[in-house]
């Protein structure tokens, strides 16, 4: 006989927090509206996927979902819904304005939990506006004519490899 879940669990989160480079508080808590008592914990996180993941050796790794209650539970006071995000989705959603997903770039101080230097270097080019300015999305390449030559990716194509570049990672 087994028991009822006690949390929830989408994503493998092994690579998620091996790779981790920035944490912070998102939701009622860095809004500084939380009701101490009567409000769950809600954190974003970043990661950098493993190599496997990325050129195909292993399965994606893309996001991870940690939640205490179970499936389907309503989060209450004292829960934690934690999600991550491998840095290509992450900047995938943030240069497209995705306001919740900004909200790690531009967290004070006493809302950072986990802060890698690369996690830190993620922060300053949030804060130059290097990866959504105002919330718009970067221009993007029209589509190719039928019968074209097909182009390689370029930062224009593909916004998120601006901040590969930005940040001077390695395309992982």
């Amino acid at each position: 006989m087994t028991g009822a879940a006690s949390h929830t669990e989408h994503g493998d989160g092994s690579p998620a927090r091996a790779g981790e480079i920035l944490r912070t508080v998102v939701g009622s808590g860095v809004h500084g509206i939380a009701i101490a008592g009567t409000d769950d914990h809600d954190e974003m996180g970043v990661f950098i996927e493993p190599a496997e993941c990325v050129v195909g050796l292993r399965g994606p790794a893309d996001h991870f979902v940690y939640r205490t209650q179970p499936e389907g539970a309503r989060s209450g006071p004292g829960d934690t819904d934690l999600v991550m995000y491998s840095l290509r989705r992450y900047l995938r959603l943030a240069t497209m304005g995705n306001p919740t997903v900004l909200l790690p770039l531009y967290a004070p101080a006493e809302a950072i939990m986990i802060c890698h230097p690369l996690g830190e270097q993620l922060q300053r080019a949030g804060a130059r506006g290097a990866i959504a300015a105002g919330g718009a999305p970067l221009p993007r390449v029209p589509e190719r004519p039928a019968g074209a030559a097909a182009a390689p990716p370029t930062a224009t194509r593909h916004p998120e490899l601006l901040m590969y570049k930005e940040l001077k990672l390695p395309y992982q």
